[in-house]
Formats: structure tokens, sequence, C-alpha cells
């Protein structure tokens, strides 16, 4: 939103525009934003349907190599490469929609991006896990991983989903935290295996670690 002594300096180089106008301008843009927000939270069947259509089985794996740790003071500190894996844990493919997009944002905290998203599962409880919404449970296909995160989903549909994962923490958290959560966009297409490695290491985007 913009505020008001960005409406003022406006004024400046336009001087034909009232403040009145610029306060104008900026409930035109909270009105954008809410339409945004109720358009991504309605659940709309038909963008979905894609996803129930039959498909073959896929394989794929799932591991994060885990760089970096936050010690004292909320500082990240490089540790010893560390594999991490969904074994044991469960995995679910989810049709990647505006609707699913936001629904991962408002229940899991998590946030769509190429390079994954990574969060702490401290507090969590398995209830936590259960899919929040019946509306669009049907949608969802989950299956749970194996040795070295292995999985295997039955028949999905080629197309753009959302990864979302339980994950073993780091060594050094093992001791009071049951699971981390991972997200990653993945494109899923006919007889090709889904292998998924997020990586906390990136030249360009720093280090991360779970939030």
């Amino acid at each position: 939103m913009w505020s008001r002594a960005w409406c003022l300096s406006l004024i400046g180089v336009v001087t034909a525009l009232p403040l009145s106008g610029c306060l104008t301008l900026a409930a035109v843009h909270q009105l954008q934003e809410q339409r945004e927000y109720e358009r991504r939270s309605a659940f709309d069947a038909a963008a979905h349907d894609w996803a129930l259509a039959p498909g073959e089985p896929v394989a794929g794996r799932l591991v994060l190599t885990a760089s970096y740790r936050r010690g004292y003071g909320g500082r990240v500190e490089a540790i010893p490469d560390e594999i991490l894996t969904c074994e044991g844990l469960s995995v679910r493919l989810i049709p990647d929609t505006p609707h699913m997009r936001w629904l991962i944002e408002q229940q899991y905290r998590l946030i769509v991006a190429d390079r994954g998203d990574w969060r702490d599962g401290l507090g969590e409880t398995p209830q936590g896990w259960v899919w929040p919404e019946a509306a669009t449970a049907r949608y969802v296909r989950e299956t749970r991983c194996g040795p070295n995160g292995a999985f295997t989903f039955a028949s999905p549909p080629p197309g753009p989903y959302l990864l979302l994962a339980q994950l073993h923490p780091t060594a050094e958290r093992a001791d009071f935290i049951q699971s981390d959560l991972v997200l990653k966009p993945v494109d899923l297409k006919t007889r090709r295996p889904l292998d998924v490695h997020i990586r906390s290491r990136d030249a360009l985007q720093g280090p991360m670690t779970p939030r």
C-alpha cells in the first residue's frame, strides 16, 4: 500500500493530482489484493480435474543436501554436507494450481519456489499432516518413502505438481524434532523418473536452512 509520504512526493511531480486521488489509488491496490486472495482461496474443480485422469506408475526419489545450520542468534553456519531423506515418512503429489499453492501456504507455511522450500517441523503433530480441505483431498496422491527416499505413485497423469513431503531433520535436531516439511514444484512426464534433489547451498540464492 502507498504511504502518505509517497503520495506527497507524487503531488510534487504531478501537481494536478490531489492527495485524495492518491488515496484512491491505494484503495484500488488494496481491492486488487483482496480479489487476488479470493481468487486463490476459492476452489474451482475444473482447474483440478485433469489430475484425476489415469496415468502410469511413477517412481522417484527425494533427498535434501543440508549444508548449513542456524547457530546462536540466528547466525547461519556452514556444516559438512548431510543427506536427508523421507525414508519411512509420507510424500504427497499435489496438482500445481493457484488454489493448492494458497492452501499449502496457509496450512503449512511453505512457499512455492523453483529451488524448493524447507520448514522446521518443531511443534508439528500427526494431526497437522492430515490434508486440511475435504473438497480437494481426492486430487492429492500420497505414498510412503522407502530406503534412501525412494517412492512410487501408482498412476498420476503427467503435468505440473507440487511435491510436499515429510523429511528427517539434521542429526543435531533429531532428538527433539520428528520431521521437517519440504515443498518443491515438479513437472511430471510420462515414463520419466521423478528424482528430486533439494540443495541448501546455492551460489545465487545463498544458503537455505529450515525456517
